[in-house]
């Protein structure tokens, strides 16, 4: 062992291994935070006052901020004459932050200590020193109190050296997370950090965890004073204390019961548990082994080679869904960071849902009101049973579900309104129009219960509002289109060739399949415009079998077979090829209750893609589309549309700007921009929930 003495002499080349460091010894320093930008400045003032001979560098894993931490780094970064690396991690806890951040790095040797936190300007050449000693995993340091006005409290004032022998036992307190750092094998060999533990978590203890598995590997660790930082923590009230209590009696009890069941030498720990009882008390004791169990509990939900939280997800199909693009975004964005079990109602077999690695469940169907009633019911049965870190009910309809689960957190996604979900009929029928009005309320009654809403568009929202829905629960995000879209988009003007006009989505009577067929007959009769040249063609995708009989027979009766080509159902994937042949799409839905609140997903399709829009005059239109702008808007009727198209075809040199404004209006639309607002949205509220059943149990 290195000289106690030795080692707090600041200068490397009295110790005549200068050579020795600089040529085997790079050390990464990997700081997390989170929304700290306002006292971010401190901290780095301290890091850029550092000294040290030897290579090292600066890892910020910026932990899902949403403040001006960004362009605190940034601006740090680019004036830092250290190396400096800026990692974004949108799994919020400590440990998944420090995860991405040694991941990052290749250092031999990474360190860590926290935003609050001043290391002292020899901070890295001594922690350099620690590490000459072979068969030393890891190390330590002194944890001062920076502000004596704050409590002295997460701080490690020993000036004593302690060593630490394989295979012993280290429990909370010898060593403190602000200040400890590994060598990139040990922390390789044993997975890093749990994900389930550490600060954003329920369980604040993942320093005290890791170090006793880095024991039970066979290395050595070491507590040295002179690798100093002080805590700015800013703790002061008997609220803080309380807090912070309450958090390490948290962190004790997971750390304890998880030795208890992974250590080799289970009586050991169970000792050792015993004597920090008698410290803290018998009812301290008791709690512990509540949040001890607890945390069993959590982690066996979780398959052992994949630490990510199950999430369940609840799908809502009907029979003829027309399609499934929004569902797949946010099935694909969920299995990044969840593994998934998805429960259905059939069995899924559509391309675009099917996601590797997921765990698909179909629970059967029956018809009517009750059918639906009874999958709600079985679903929140099979959540309940398998207690899932959070439930994401992909359809409004699903909503009832929020109310059957107990605690466990749930996102519903609202894409379709009650009115189109359970109609009211026109006719005289008491008894199926209550039904179908208690269904309504149910479903708003859902949403009011769920803890995470998230409407497809601004209407929805407004009307959430409106049914009692608090807006502190609402993030509205839009439906989303992928970026292979956008790469299909066409940029030159149709000269001499026909304008391509395409219609995707539903071809039912509802969604305007007569009005576009009628509309072309009308040209073709009335005008010379189809006539001549064949100058505009339409193209309609996404028709069923039975769809795509009546419009063969429909189209032949009209006589207007060359103009108009008809395609049966296509998979999502597909619909970006379509659209790359394509110049104006059109979007048109009669007008009814639930138009006014769904917007179609075709609309925003034909705008990322670069299309202008026909789009028929209802709110959901119109509230996207600007007349002469992105689109020509008319009324839902046959003649309307024809002028439409005959404007189009007149106004042709028109048709640049239309696609340059359907293009700056389908920014806001892409997947990949809202993907991160979506993940954020769910890992907020999956945090939220566990702090706040951490707190209960306690």
């Amino acid at each position: 062992m290195i000289d106690k003495e030795l080692t707090t002499d600041n200068n490397i080349q009295a110790l005549g291994i200068e050579s020795e460091i600089q040529e085997t010894i790079s050390i990464s320093l990997v700081i997390c935070t989170r929304n700290r930008a306002q006292f971010l400045p401190n901290h780095l003032a301290s890091l850029a006052a550092i000294q040290s001979s030897i290579l090292w560098e600066i890892i910020f894993v910026d932990n899902n901020s949403s403040d001006d931490t960004a362009n605190v780094l940034a601006r740090f970064a680019q004036q830092s004459a250290i190396p400096v690396s800026i990692v974004h991690e949108k799994i919020t806890g400590s440990s998944s932050a420090k995860n991405a951040g040694w991941s990052h790095s290749q250092a031999k040797i990474i360190a860590f200590t926290d935003d609050d936190c001043y290391p002292e300007a020899n901070f890295i050449d001594n922690l350099a020193l620690a590490f000459i000693e072979k068969n030393i995993g890891f190390v330590g340091g002194r944890v001062l109190l920076h502000d004596p006005e704050d409590l002295p409290i997460t701080i490690k004032l020993s000036e004593n050296f302690d060593y630490f022998n394989a295979y012993s036992f280290i429990g909370p307190g010898y060593i403190h997370g602000a200040n400890f750092a590994f060598t990139r094998d040990l922390l390789e060999k044993i997975g890093g950090f749990d994900p389930l533990m550490g600060a954003g978590t329920p369980y604040p203890c993942e320093d005290c965890d890791i170090l006793l598995r880095a024991l039970n590997t066979g290395v050595h660790g070491k507590y040295c004073p002179n690798i100093v930082v002080s805590h700015h923590h800013r703790r002061r009230t008997a609220s803080d204390l309380a807090k912070i209590e309450s958090s390490y009696l948290a962190g004790r009890g997971a750390f304890y019961m998880k030795a208890l069941v992974d250590m080799p030498e289970p009586l050991r720990t169970a000792k050792m548990w015993c004597k920090s009882a008698n410290h803290f008390g018998f009812k301290a004791f008791v709690k512990e082994l509540i949040v001890g169990a607890g945390y069993l509990k959590m982690r066996n939900l979780i398959d052992r080679k994949d630490s990510r939280p199950i999430c369940m997800v609840v799908t809502c199909f009907s029979e003829n869904q027309p399609g499934y693009l929004d569902f797949s975004y946010r099935l694909h964005a969920l299995a990044k960071h969840y593994q998934l079990t998805i429960l259905s109602q059939d069995a899924l077999t559509q391309t675009e849902l099917m996601i590797e690695g997921a765990n698909y469940v179909a629970l059967g169907r029956k018809s009517g009101k009750f059918g639906w009633l009874y999958y709600l019911v079985q679903c929140a049965n099979t959540i309940r049973k398998q207690q899932p870190s959070l439930a994401v009910l992909l359809h409004s309809s699903a909503s009832p579900i929020s109310l059957m689960v107990g605690k466990i957190p749930t996102c519903l996604y609202w894409n379709e309104h009650p009115t189109n979900l359970m109609h009211v009929l026109k006719t005289f029928s008491p008894v199926r129009n209550t039904l179908a009005k208690m269904a309504h309320w149910l479903v708003f009654y859902g949403a009011k219960r769920a803890d995470l809403i998230m409407p497809i568009g601004e209407d929805h929202q407004e009307d959430l509002i409106r049914h009692g829905v608090k807006a502190a629960k609402i993030k509205m995000i839009y439906m989303g289109v992928a970026d292979s879209f956008m790469q299909h988009a066409k940029t030159e003007t149709p000269q001499n060739k026909p304008i391509q006009l395409i219609y995707i989505g539903t071809v039912s009577q509802a969604r305007g399949r007569d009005v576009m067929l009628d509309a072309m007959a009308i040209l073709a009769k009335d005008t010379l415009l189809l006539k001549r040249n064949s100058a505009i063609k339409l193209t309609i995708v996404g028709a069923t079998e039975s769809e795509l009989a009546f419009c063969q027979q429909r189209v032949k009766a009209l006589k207007i077979e060359q103009f108009v080509h008809l395609v049966g159902r296509v998979s999502g994937h597909e619909i970006p090829t379509y659209l790359a042949q394509a110049d104006v799409g059109i979007c048109l839905w009669e007008q009814n209750q639930w138009n006014e609140f769904n917007p179609p997903t075709k609309l925003f399709e034909y705008l990322v893609a670069g299309i202008p829009v026909l789009a028929s005059n209802i709110r959901t239109h119109t509230r996207y589309i600007n007349d002469w702008q992105n689109g020509l808007i008319f009324d839902y009727d046959a003649q309307s549309l024809a002028h439409a198209i005959f404007q189009l075809h007149t106004n042709k040199h028109e048709l640049p700007k239309f696609k340059h404004h359907a293009v700056m209006s389908g920014r806001q639309h892409v997947w990949s921009k809202i993907e991160p607002v979506f993940l954020d949205a769910i890992q907020r509220l999956s945090a939220a929930k566990q702090q706040n059943f951490s707190l209960i149990q306690q």
